[in-house]
Formats: C-alpha cells, sequence, structure tokens
C-alpha cells in the first residue's frame, strides 16, 4: 500500500468514529512504523479515541521520550502528537 494512503487510512481511523476496539491494535502496532506519517496518524486517531486507547498509552509514551527522535520536523511532531495523545 502506497504510504500516503496508509497513513490517511490511520487519520480517517480516528475521525470516523470507528470500532475502537477493531481500530486499536492497528493503531498501535502503526506507532511502531518507519514512516513519520504513519506514526503521527496513528498516535493522532488514538488521542481522538480517549480512554478508549488506554491501552496504547505504553506505546505512545514511548513515542514522547525526547531520545527517541533525531530532531527532524517531521519526528518532532510525532513526538508532539504522541504527547497530546497521552
Amino acid at each position: 500500500m502506497d504510504l500516503r494512503a496508509r497513513a490517511n487510512a490511520l487519520w480517517a481511523m480516528g475521525e470516523i468514529d470507528a470500532n475502537a476496539a477493531s481500530c486499536i491494535p492497528t493503531l498501535i502496532q502503526a506507532l511502531g512504523d518507519s514512516d513519520n506519517w504513519t506514526r503521527l496518524s496513528a498516535a493522532r486517531a488514538l488521542g481522538r479515541f480517549r480512554t478508549n486507547a488506554q491501552v496504547a498509552l505504553s506505546a505512545l509514551k514511548q513515542l514522547t521520550n525526547v531520545s527517541t527522535f533525531l530532531g527532524s520536523a517531521m519526528e518532532f511532531q510525532v513526538f508532539l502528537q504522541a504527547r497530546s495523545a497521552v
């Protein structure tokens, strides 16, 4: 699948009031993706699920560790989005 299409699909999961139980495992897995847009979209979608996404807290907190990003603007955006979702 095209990287941009995958990121857009993950972003949409948080926008369409999708079934949390079926979406959250996919979103958690996407937090570990090598593509920053994918990780950003997954973090944002998880934040939209609020308390239904509590199982994702550990994975989201890993992205809020300052040492996990090298300082690129996009990696910083992932950090901020994960922090917001927590």
